[in-house]
């Protein structure tokens, strides 16, 4: 079985708690905690938590990919707008007339 390990900042994020209440919160339940090669202390995050894991981490990708998607649109909108400021015969109006 894959295993996810969390440090007490991510566990937090998920929980939508402090640092401190997540690793209390995860010693309170016995989850495995280890200190990683990094210096953090990891916790164990349990199966039944493994799958609503993954579903909210593949929810902000998707959501972090509409946010930059929307943004370069937005920049291209802008280039365009300022292309027309400074050359105002490109415009489509000016063109069909």
């Amino acid at each position: 079985m894959p295993q996810i390990w969390l440090s007490d900042e991510e566990l937090g994020a998920m929980f939508g708690c402090s640092r401190a209440v997540a690793r209390d919160r995860s010693i309170a339940h016995g989850w495995a905690r280890r200190r990683s090669m990094d210096g953090l202390s990891r916790t164990k995050l349990p199966q039944e938590m493994f799958e609503e894991f993954l579903l909210d981490y593949a929810a902000r990708l998707l959501a972090k990919s509409a946010a930059d998607s929307s943004v370069a649109q937005l920049r291209g909108m802008l280039a365009s707008a300022q292309r027309f400021e400074r050359y105002p015969d490109l415009r489509q109006d000016n063109m069909a007339a």
